[in-house]
């Protein structure tokens, strides 16, 4: 396998129930040599060469576990819910890419409020998804509002 293509297909944005981006890269790239390209009615790509002879299947999930935006403060964070499972307790001080609405990508990484802030109790059990947030370097509402594309 061409090692851009692979770079291509496992950095590309490919949420549960939102697979587009991984399909378009196949379809793109299968183009020339399938005889056929078609979708199932659950959204997996089917490409197929000739009618005769052997048959072969390449199964594979397209889609990943992520995140979907609930809410954004008047400070600039995000704050998410997850698509797929997570174990809480994973997910802090991890680089996230949130896709906008036109497509374009905007790095952050996943925060919480700051161990000095929380009681003691607080800190002895794992964070809370509900209690984390996206932090993209914005510094209000509006200015998330402006990196979204």
């Amino acid at each position: 396998m061409k090692k851009d293509l692979l770079k291509q297909l496992v950095t590309a944005s490919s949420v549960s129930g939102d697979e587009e981006e991984v399909r378009q890269i196949l379809k793109e790239e299968l183009a020339g040599v399938a005889d056929e390209i078609g979708y199932d009615g659950l959204g997996s790509f089917i490409a197929r060469k000739g009618s005769n002879g052997p048959k072969i299947a390449i199964v594979s999930h397209m889609d990943e576990v992520g995140f979907i935006v609930k809410h954004i403060s008047q400070e600039g964070f995000i704050y998410f819910d997850t698509v797929g499972s997570f174990w809480s307790q994973s997910l802090l001080n991890h680089r996230v890419q949130i896709r906008t609405e036109d497509g374009s990508k905007v790095l952050g990484v996943i925060g919480s409020v700051a161990p000095h802030a929380l009681s003691e109790s607080e800190k002895q059990k794992p964070a809370d998804i509900a209690q984390m947030f996206i932090d993209i370097g914005a510094d209000s509402y509006e200015a998330v509002l402006k990196k979204r594309g």
